[in-house]
């Protein structure tokens, strides 16, 4: 497959000024200056596609920049079949047989790049076109700063084994690491890294949006889900179709380089890497200023404070790098006073630009309060720009604070109309305050203004679900199924629109059947409660009750498991079972009654339980 080319001049200079080099005796030259803006712990650029603007995560973690069906479909790109023994592998599994679409011009930084192939699969990222990936990256060095909101790409000219850390001031403390070796033609970044003193392969993956370690490895380092302090994370998936549970355990040392961090908290998975044994996540980039230099196969990195890891709660105590050797200041993985004086000077933003890159790194480390602050200033030098609202209505929403998010939202839609993102926010916060009628208005208006088949779709037809608008649920479902082909995606939206038909009690042989292709993929409470909840409408009531058997098996006190069992069983003649399970589910969930009997949920025959006052 052809890879990015491009030919064309440095587009700027910069002096080194690294600790112990001379500056006259190293320039890197600068070939691209990528903005980077942080959607969750997602970092987005934005690039054209043969002239129209789109936004893709950065992710260093890709071996082939991607995209998605659905974006391909709206840039009316035409696809071919990859090379048949090509397929792509990621934490969810392994993708086979993917296309390709070939872009006439792709253009980044103002520099345009001709015939730019791209696989197309399944997963974007929160709603981007796809990913850049190390194709990519390996057009030169690359120099990450999220925090700050930028990537640059860089090529270095009489530098030989400078040290890259050129924004660090003279005499502060970095990190140099040698890269790990890949696989031929395995353009990922590795590096050794040490948990609880156990040496593993990490990846630098800014495509990760938490650090995460595979259970085999992690089990190497005595972590495992039973440990004391494990916590459940929750379920997630990436390229491929297995669902990957994860959990969050603590950590006496993590180690990289020079730096320990010590008294955390890592994820760790059953995720299957190749060749590797740990994903760097972007909480790690976000606490770091890395420079991986491709050419000297060396990664330098500085700490810029805060969290390192932790990252699922607003921040307050950070956990910080320690000394790596008692007594020895140089070996500290935070930078001495000065230094960190230094960078942040010569970071400071300069417009609103950089205000809202920088606001939306802080929002990223969930520093709600310094985010809202450099959205004020970005907001104050440009009150034109409906996204910097955006971004504060985010932080706002982050901190709980609906009201002013909800007035940011009104001033983005003052601005932009037809943002479908601050529409879709508007009308979930709107939900949320019992608005409904408002709220369908706002997700029909984000329906009207989207592409056919927009992934936004799946998240339209989760918030009509909630509005118990069915017939919007399976609309959207249907525009956006048929160019969705990865399976941990389309069993979602089958296992939703099986739940929308089933509730209306209409269409039950194909509310099975999307059922059933979910369960293939995955067998989890959720499906297979929806299953049973289908077979109860076709009076199918052994089959019903085996199902939600399974469902509480996995997830004890499901509330419609619990209800749907006990009309089955009554409509059995177990008067006794079904009366238990009905007290159960309104123990947990006292409005099923009411709800269910709007939805006509009972089986012929069945005696109708008394609503709850």
């Amino acid at each position: 497959m052809k890879v990015f080319g491009l030919v064309g001049a440095l587009a700027g200079l910069l002096s080194l000024a690294a600790p112990g080099l001379a500056a006259a005796a190293c320039k890197l030259g600068q070939l691209a200056e990528l903005p980077i803006v942080m959607h969750g712990t997602a970092p987005w650029t934005t690039v054209k596609i043969d002239g129209k603007e789109a936004s893709f995560v950065l992710d260093s973690g890709a071996f082939f920049s991607t995209m998605t069906p659905a974006k391909a479909a709206e840039f009316g790109l035409s696809l071919e079949w990859a090379p048949w023994n090509l397929s792509i592998t990621g934490v969810g599994g392994e993708a086979a047989n993917p296309r390709v679409a070939t872009v006439k011009t792709l253009t980044f930084s103002g520099i345009p790049v001709s015939r730019v192939q791209f696989l197309v699969v399944g997963q974007g990222g929160g709603g981007a076109a796809g990913l850049l990936g190390q194709n990519f990256l390996h057009l030169a060095d690359d120099e990450y700063d999220l925090a700050h909101g930028v990537v640059r790409l860089i090529k270095p000219m009489d530098c030989g084994r400078a040290a890259m850390v050129y924004w660090a001031a003279t005499g502060a403390t970095y990190s140099a690491v040698e890269k790990l070796e890949g696989q031929e033609k395995d353009y990922h970044t590795y590096a050794p890294v040490y948990v609880n003193g156990v040496r593993l392969k990490a990846i630098l993956d800014t495509g990760a949006n938490a650090s995460v370690i595979s259970s085999r490895a992690a089990a190497r380092a005595g972590l495992t889900p039973q440990m004391e302090g494990a916590k459940l994370v929750g379920v997630s998936s990436g390229v491929g179709s297995r669902l990957i549970r994860t959990w969050s355990v603590p950590v006496g040392v993590f180690k990289f380089g020079d730096e320990e961090v010590r008294n955390t908290r890592i994820q760790i998975a059953g995720v299957e890497l190749t060749n590797a044994d740990m994903l760097l996540g972007a909480d790690f980039f976000l606490s770091h200023h890395v420079f991986v230099s491709n050419s000297q196969r060396m990664i330098y990195f500085t700490y810029n404070g805060g969290n390192v890891f932790n990252l699922t709660t607003p921040l307050r105590a950070p956990d910080r790098p320690e000394q790596a050797a008692a007594g020895d200041p140089a070996a500290a993985g935070a930078a001495p006073p000065d230094a960190a004086q230094a960078e942040v000077a010569s970071d400071e933003p300069k417009d609103a630009d950089d205000y809202g890159r920088r606001g939306s790194a802080l929002a990223a480390r969930k520093d709600f309060d310094a985010a809202i602050r450099d959205f004020d200033k970005a907001i104050a030098l440009a009150p034109g720009e409906a996204r910097f609202y955006y971004q504060r209505a985010l932080a706002h929403i982050g901190l709980k604070q609906a009201f002013l998010a909800m007035a940011d939202l009104d001033e983005t839609l003052k601005r932009r109309p037809d943002d479908t993102d601050a529409l879709m926010t508007r009308g979930e916060l709107k939900i949320s305050g019992q608005d409904r009628a408002g709220a369908g208005r706002d997700l029909d208006a984000a329906s009207a203004a989207l592409p056919l088949q927009a992934d936004a779709r799946l998240r339209l037809a989760q918030d009509n679900e909630r509005l118990e608008r069915f017939d919007r649920v399976i609309a959207e479902i249907d525009r956006w199924l048929p160019v969705h082909q990865d399976e941990a995606q389309t069993a979602q939206g089958y296992n939703i629109r099986c739940w929308a038909r089933a509730n209306q009690g209409r269409e039950l042989d194909r509310a099975l059947d999307d059922c059933n292709r979910a369960i293939r993929v995955v067998r989890n409470a959720s499906d297979l409660e929806n299953r049973g909840l289908v077979h109860l409408r076709r009076t199918e009531y052994d089959p019903a009750i085996d199902d939600y058997d399974a469902a509480l098996k996995l997830r004890p006190n499901l509330p419609w498991a619990l209800y749907g069992r006990g009309l089955a069983r009554l409509a059995k003649g177990d008067a006794a079972g079904g009366a238990a399970d009905i007290a159960a589910a309104k123990a947990v969930f006292p409005r099923i009654v009411e709800i269910t009997r709007a939805r006509g949920i009972a089986p012929a025959g069945a005696p109708t339980p008394a609503a709850t006052p």
